[in-house]
């Protein structure tokens, strides 16, 4: 069929204004990772109605440097602890190691990674990343491991684990206030 697709500028506003959070914050990484600063920025002078809001607050939490959407949906529920501020991509460097954990809160020295068998799934791979993650708790900082299962099937969970390493009460504090798309089971 020809003529039957919208311009990328329509599909990420609709993208952004009609997706569940999580999904919405891997699709804003995605455009900027691919170039789309200029696009987003558009979207956001101009996007008026309802959803509006979302559309801000999603372009706001919007990072390049994210490096896939497993780890953006991560972040949209490190977003729902309150406190927690994370950066993809951050590199952490002493005499003793050289690490670009897949996200970091430099102030609570936590580190989260994002963990799949397509990265970590060999000897030399699973040697490295003990080694690293041996290394940065040695040296002070809090390592949590997810897997793309725990992040994906079981948001509730993760973000229930984050709360306690970062002293939140789950139940009183920390509020949903990035829905998530991912089922919710415990």
């Amino acid at each position: 069929m020809s003529g039957v697709a919208t311009s990328r500028e329509v599909t990420l506003l609709h993208c952004l204004r009609s997706l569940p959070d999580d999904e919405a914050l891997a699709i804003a990484d995605s455009a900027l990772r691919h170039g789309e600063e200029a696009t987003l920025r558009r979207i956001v002078a101009q996007v008026r109605g309802a959803g509006s809001a979302k559309v801000r607050r999603i372009a706001r939490a919007a990072d390049a440097r994210a490096a896939n959407p497993f780890e953006s949906v991560t972040r949209a529920i490190c977003l729902q602890v309150p406190g927690l501020g994370v950066t993809p991509q951050a590199v952490l460097s002493t005499d003793h190691y050289w690490a670009c954990p897949d996200l970091v809160d430099h102030e609570k020295r936590l580190v989260i990674e994002c963990d799949s068998y397509e990265w970590h799934g060999n000897r030399a791979g699973f040697i490295k990343d003990v080694r690293r993650y041996t290394l940065l708790s040695a040296d002070g900082w809090t390592v949590l491991r997810f897997t793309w299962d725990d992040v994906m099937l079981r948001p509730t969970w993760v973000r229930e684990v984050l709360c306690r390493a970062t002293g939140v009460d789950a139940q009183t504090e920390a509020h949903a206030v990035w829905p998530v798309a991912a089922c919710a089971s415990v």
